[in-house]
């Protein structure tokens, strides 16, 4: 018990659950810390109670054991008389503990006035009652601190009896080594060590202890970090694919929880848990993406390119998407503005972003269709300013066709072509086709269409062959008037027509 008393335990313990119920069950929204919340939040008070009411019962019954036996032991007699005696509601046996108020006179030195507690037993009571000389035990090491004496020599018994004198009264003491009544800290109560450090230091193991559980967590809550960065967006992918295996259809990273659908539950992580709900209705197997295939490494650099791209934004409110595309494949959608969003494949590569009425633009979209098409071979190019639709072979010497579609800041799509090829239809390879005509149309339409209520921007091109060889057509139109021109793949031959729209 001294030791549970040294280390403060009993203030301890309920302050430590209060505290990790507190995280744990408020904060963490843990069920299981809702009850450690509750038992500390009934303890505390409690226990401050009990210890107020425990030195309110004490008051001033003097020293500690160890400073009541030095002066019951080594102390020194003086004699003392009564000025009140103040009952408490302790009793001990049949002795009934009184506050006694005195005005002790010692044998060196000035006299002094102090109180002290007494047990007295009904049959001794005259012998305090007030204007009564007692014979105390004192030490100049605790002033202000007497003992009733229960062992009084003869010759002392004999002072009793003897008229009290007392000259001045010096100092005025509460009785207790805490205090006085001149608000001294007594010597002794200087040299007591302090039980709040121990106290703190059992305090803060006790939550460690009970917070065991749930210290990763905490450490989320108190660092805050941000799940966007490399080293969490791996840590919470490798807790994803341990609960869930490979298989999601989507997966939403945000800085500070990550969402996901997996096969059967969908899933919740924050401030370092990993929580999940059971899925009700079934989930096509072709909606399934495997997340072992994404590059995670790529996208914080993704998040910087689209910093750069549409600008800062909100840094709490940025996301990272990722779920099948509309032709299949895994789509990487980084969003850090109101409206703008970064798409990239799964591999990290990013959709490029391009203006096709520039040279550099057109060349760059041109060369991403190829890589995806496989080859070069194509029956139709459309082309506006910010997009390309192009049928070809699905695959080199197929029969079948797809619509392979590109959009500025978009990933390449391929879908079969609405109307399937016939054996007439004629290919041409996409390398004749030089990239910097549609900058020259462009400004051919521009000039001779200055009346048109459209900017040239809207234009659009298609490239196909005939029986003359390869062939461009462009038109721009507002709500009264057409133009259109018609021209060689280079660009050469121009002929341009204005019609009622």
């Amino acid at each position: 018990m001294k030791l549970v008393k040294l280390l403060g335990l009993p203030f301890a313990l309920p302050i430590a659950m209060v505290v990790t119920g507190v995280f744990g069950g408020i904060v963490l929204n843990h069920v299981a810390y809702i009850p450690v919340l509750v038992i500390g939040s009934l303890f505390t008070p409690l226990v401050f109670t009990a210890s107020v009411f425990a030195r309110g019962n004490r008051g001033t019954i003097d020293a500690d054991q160890v400073e009541k036996r030095q002066i019951k032991e080594h102390g020194e007699r003086a004699v003392a008389r009564v000025d009140a005696l103040n009952p408490t509601s302790t009793t001990i046996g049949d002795n009934h503990v009184a506050e006694l108020e005195l005005t002790v006179s010692p044998s060196f030195g000035r006299a002094y006035r102090t109180k002290t507690k007494h047990p007295i037993h009904p049959i001794a009571a005259p012998a305090f009652q007030r204007g009564k000389v007692i014979v105390v035990k004192q030490s100049g090491k605790y002033p202000g601190v007497v003992l009733v004496d229960e062992a009084v020599p003869p010759e002392w018994a004999e002072r009793t009896e003897r008229p009290f004198e007392v000259g001045d009264i010096g100092a005025s003491y509460g009785g207790t080594p805490h205090s006085n009544a001149e608000g001294r800290q007594s010597p002794l109560e200087a040299r007591r060590p302090s039980r709040l450090l121990p106290t703190a230091v059992s305090t803060l193991v006790l939550i460690a202890a009970i917070g065991f559980p749930i210290r990763t967590e905490v450490a989320y809550l108190l660092t805050n970090p941000n799940l966007l960065d490399a080293a969490e967006l791996e840590i919470v992918t490798g807790e994803l694919v341990a609960a869930n295996g490979t298989e999601f259809t989507d997966v939403t990273f945000e800085p500070n929880r990550v969402l996901a659908t997996g096969k059967n539950h969908s899933y919740r992580y924050t401030n370092g848990n990993l929580q999940n709900d059971d899925l009700h209705g079934s989930t096509e197997t072709e909606e399934y993406f495997d997340l072992t295939e994404v590059d995670i490494a790529a996208i914080p650099g993704l998040i910087e390119l689209a910093r750069e791209r549409y600008g800062e934004g909100d840094p709490d409110r940025y996301s990272v998407r990722l779920d099948k595309g509309s032709d299949g494949g895994v789509e990487i959608s980084v969003d850090v503005g109101e409206e703008d969003r970064l798409l990239a494949a799964a591999d990290g590569t990013p959709a490029l972003a391009a203006n096709m009425f520039e040279v550099e633009g057109a060349r760059a979209a041109f060369d991403l269709l190829a890589e995806r098409m496989g080859d070069t071979l194509v029956y139709e190019i459309v082309v506006g300013a910010d997009s390309v639709r192009i049928e070809a072979p699905t695959s080199r010497g197929a029969d079948t066709g797809d619509t392979f579609g590109w959009r500025s800041g978009r990933l390449v799509t391929q879908e079969p072509m609405t109307i399937q090829p016939t054996a007439g239809d004629k290919l041409f390879d996409l390398g004749d086709v030089d990239p910097g005509v549609f900058q020259r149309m462009v400004a051919v339409l521009a000039e001779r269409g200055a009346h048109i209520d459209k900017p040239s921007e809207e234009a659009s091109f298609t490239i196909e062959r005939t029986d003359e060889g390869l062939e461009l057509t462009g038109w721009l139109s507002d709500d009264d008037r057409r133009i259109s021109l018609v021209a060689r793949a280079d660009g050469s031959g121009v002929t341009v027509k204005t019609s009622a729209g």
